[in-house]
């Protein structure tokens, strides 16, 4: 995975939990929105000015594959890799469970921005491009399987 993987770390509450007892489908999708904003705002971009500025990041397509249950009180980290293609930003998300890092969650997450009501071809919030450029289309596979794969190794 290329450029800079930021992440956010939360805990699991009781109200979030489906008839399973597992966190409900859309909790999951709070938790990567969440990740997707506080992105924004540790790059020093406030949605509300943004919105005010008439420049509105909307999603345009989600892609999720649960891979296993978070349940009560669990706590767990988000990861979110941006990458630019074309018009598209492509949030490549993954959520570990803690404290074992088991992959729970692998999801693209893709956002055109919106300038004045026209989709803009700007780069206004300042993503890297992605290795194949403006045809870069993401898939499960580019997003690692493992917690290990996103920190850096000592070089021998």
């Amino acid at each position: 995975m290329s450029g800079s993987v930021f992440y956010i770390d939360g805990e699991v509450r009781d109200s979030e939990l489906d008839v399973q007892r597992g966190v409900s489908n859309h909790r999951i999708m709070e938790y990567l929105q969440h990740a997707r904003h506080a992105y924004f705002r540790a790059r020093g971009f406030d949605l509300v000015r943004l919105l005010e500025d008439q420049v509105d990041p909307v999603l345009r397509e989600s892609r999720v594959k649960y891979l296993s249950f978070l349940t009560h009180a669990d706590a767990y980290r988000v990861t979110v890799a941006p990458v630019r293609a074309g018009v598209q930003i492509h949030f490549l998300c993954a959520i570990f469970r803690k404290p074992d890092m088991k992959l729970c969650v692998k999801a693209i997450m893709s956002v055109v921005v919106s300038k004045d009501g026209q989709i803009s071809r700007d780069n206004i919030l300042e993503v890297d491009e992605g290795p194949q450029g403006r045809l870069f289309q993401p898939t499960y596979a580019d997003i690692p399987d493992t917690w290990a794969a996103y920190v850096p190794q000592p070089v021998a």
